[in-house]
């Protein structure tokens, strides 16, 4: 998988959603790869992943916009199978009959605006922002997918000696900048299970821990004294990213 290139498209891989039928508008996921320079344990990177759902609207031949998702079944097998209406026939079309709750006023637009992406961040080692910052700026931001919907990163750090590779896993510290300059509804800890350091090539590893609560505390008042300018007045506070830890088969819904 190649790494990202904000001048070369080729370098997000993109796997098309058809529409739910031929007058909506399709959906996309995306993934991409960006690893860290100058990274000699090669541990250092992430994937990005975008999922933008298939428009759930579409647009009558009257003008007023129609939500799929609200029409009735079809009587036969397929969910896309039935008759059509004619539509030629304008306000007599079944689909849309005057008082249908489905139809909106005049002033619905021509062209409904396309459903939220999807944005989540997978770095269970952590990464240099700066690896990172190209694709926010392009990608993302064209996909109006930010802030991110969930970031996937450690929050214990793990480091060797230098001669060994050093930094192992970047932990609170870099899972903080991203936060800061990304922003995220959600920080899943990632690679931060008990781990076995027994060996002679793990004994020298140095770690910081923290609980869920920990980071959560130190990551709301760091939050908090960002959006305090220097002359002294409180700028927007913008939405809380909640930190959570799982255990194996736990779940965490988002919605």
């Amino acid at each position: 998988m190649q790494s990202y290139n904000s001048k070369n498209d080729e370098s997000i891989i993109r796997i098309p959603i058809p529409g739910y039928s031929s007058f909506s508008q399709g959906g996309e996921v995306t993934v991409t790869y960006m690893p860290q320079r100058m990274d000699p344990t090669r541990l250092h990177n992430a994937i990005g992943l975008t999922y933008r759902a298939p428009n759930s609207t579409t647009t009558s031949v009257n003008g007023s916009v129609v939500n799929l998702l609200n029409l009735p079944p079809s009587p036969q097998d397929s969910p896309m199978a039935g008759n059509f209406p004619d539509p030629m026939n304008g306000r007599n079309n079944p689909m849309t009959p005057p008082d249908s709750p489905m139809e909106l006023d005049g002033n619905s637009p021509m062209f409904p605006s396309r459903e939220k992406t999807i944005s989540v961040l997978y770095s269970p080692h952590g990464v240099a922002y700066t690896a990172i910052e190209p694709y926010a700026s392009s990608h993302l931001a064209k996909e109006s997918a930010l802030p991110l919907t969930a970031l996937f990163h450690s929050i214990n750090t793990e480091e060797n000696p230098w001669f060994m590779g050093g930094v192992v896993a970047v932990g609170y510290p870099g899972g903080a900048e991203i936060i800061r300059n990304l922003g995220a509804r959600y920080w899943i800890s990632a690679h931060d299970e008990v781990k076995d350091n027994r060996g002679w090539s793990v004994a020298w590893i140095k770690s910081r821990m923290f609980s869920s609560e920990e980071a959560q505390q130190k990551l709301d008042e760091e939050t908090k004294s960002t959006v305090l300018h220097q002359d002294g007045k409180y700028g927007t506070l913008g939405p809380r990213t909640q930190i959570f830890r799982l255990d194996v088969g736990e779940q965490l819904r988002i919605v």
